[in-house]
């Protein structure tokens, strides 16, 4: 056993009985020599999280903001990746065959290769984190977030089959909660009914962004170059109306009418089954979400501070709130007199870094801000009622608004999210869904 109490230990290897390496002791590893645990002094820059080597003279240990250190027989040097690299694992095949992969922040990798002389980007479709990498006969294999399965080809990670890493966009749950969707990259369509989720045969390759429907036997997906996607129950149709004009969110009133936000101020209504578009006249900002508590008190909302509400002969802007520009991502509401819109802050001149994120709520007679974070954008939101909902954000972030809660609060009892929560939907506050990066679908219930 090991002596030393409380620490945390993370990564275990050994070449033999009496070359063990342990991390967890931040900057030191334990190293056991077949008699006894003692730490070792490394030289490392960062705390270290994992450790792997080709043999007793040949140990590559590594930690946080591309932390790398290296054992030759008798020291240790530091030869750090030199990225924003926050490792899970390390594995090779030899001193000059090294994987070091994780969790990538600002324009980092999530992968780098070593070669014996200097450290490269590893190729992958995804920013997101990988949790273990491991080989066999010459092949690599990394694991991570919400199903992610990896396999190195050449000179990149490529997705298997088996895990569903593509990033899911939208998700909407029917009314009587018996069936739920979630739409995202490549035309993926996910269904679920009776406690399990399953993919769908979709029309299209392209992207998806949004959902909508009257009931799990009706329902719309729109997403890029104009796709406009409808369930009948049984089969999704290409209903495209033929404009290549990227298409980020659709609602449903009750009586099938439907709108469409999309790039470049494009709105389409469906009317009595026939699709036509809406004029927003000089306006070119990408709408990124729309909700309606009528066909005639519909909201759009989107980039630069974009927001309007049809009134059911034209478009009105609505001020929603000076002096910062805001990406409006997510609009949602209860009633026309309960509107919340989330919201990121980038700050002046436009375009700029973003700010953080905020919440802004109507009630009829204002808008009011009720929630600010300084740092994590705020990027859906969805009302179980005039006093209780969520919404979703980047940095892991889900809100919960409850009768319970003073104002809104982060949910913290929720582990292995994708760093980015795209859409949030559900029934009630005990039967919520969440959909993000890398094919993580939550379902979440008080």
């Amino acid at each position: 056993s090991v002596a030393l109490g409380i620490e945390n230990l993370y990564s275990i290897w050994g070449s033999d009985p009496h070359t063990i390496y342990v991390t967890g002791l931040g900057r030191q590893l334990l190293h056991y020599d077949g008699v006894s645990w003692q730490p070792v002094d490394t030289q490392a820059s960062f705390a270290l999280t994992a450790v792997w080597g080709s043999g007793p003279s040949d140990v590559f240990a590594v930690g946080g903001n591309g932390a790398v250190t290296h054992f030759d027989g008798a020291q240790w040097s530091n030869i750090d990746i030199g990225a924003t690299l926050f490792p899970n694992t390390v594995w090779g095949t030899a001193t000059n065959d090294v994987y070091v992969m994780g969790f990538a922040a600002g324009a980092a990798s999530p992968a780098y290769h070593w070669d014996g002389m200097t450290w490269t980007p590893v190729p992958m479709k995804s920013y997101k984190g990988v949790a273990r990498a491991f080989g066999v006969d010459g092949q690599v294999y990394a694991v991570g977030q919400a199903g992610l399965i990896y396999r190195m080809s050449g000179f990149e990670l490529v997705a298997m089959p088996g895990g569903n890493t593509v990033d899911l966009e939208a998700v909407w749950v029917s009314p009587n909660g018996h069936d739920a969707f979630a739409v995202g990259d490549y035309g993926t369509i996910m269904h679920y009914r009776n406690g399990a989720w399953a993919p769908m045969s979709s029309p299209t390759t392209h992207n998806l962004r949004g959902l909508g429907g009257t009931c799990g036997c009706s329902a719309l997906a729109v997403g890029e170059n104009g796709t406009i996607l409808q369930y009948d129950g049984s089969t999704w149709s290409d209903v495209s109306p033929g404009v290549p004009a990227n298409l980020n969110e659709v609602w449903v009133d009750a009586d099938g009418t439907a709108f469409t936000a999309g790039d470049g101020g494009t709105v389409w209504r469906r009317e009595n089954g026939t699709w036509s578009p809406l004029s927003l006249g000089s306006v070119t900002s990408n709408l990124l979400s729309v909700w309606g508590s009528s066909t005639d008190n519909v909201y759009m909302v989107g980039t630069q501070s974009a927001a309007f509400k049809w009134i059911g002969t034209q478009f009105k802007p609505v001020p929603i709130f000076a002096p910062n520009q805001y990406t409006f991502h997510g609009v949602f509401g209860t009633g026309p007199a309960d509107v919340f819109v989330a919201a990121e802050v980038v700050s002046a001149p436009f375009p700029a870094a973003h700010a953080g994120g905020k919440i802004f709520h109507w009630d009829g007679t204002q808008w009011t801000e009720v929630y600010a974070d300084p740092i994590n954008d705020v990027l859906s939101i969805w009302r179980a009622n005039v006093d209780e909902g969520y919404a979703t954000g980047d940095s892991y972030t889900l809100l919960r608004h409850a009768t319970t809660d003073t104002g809104w609060v982060r949910v913290n009892d929720l582990t292995n999210l994708p760093f980015y929560l795209n859409s949030v939907w559900g029934t009630s506050m005990n039967n919520l869904f969440v959909v993000g990066d890398d094919g993580a679908i939550i379902r979440y219930g008080r």
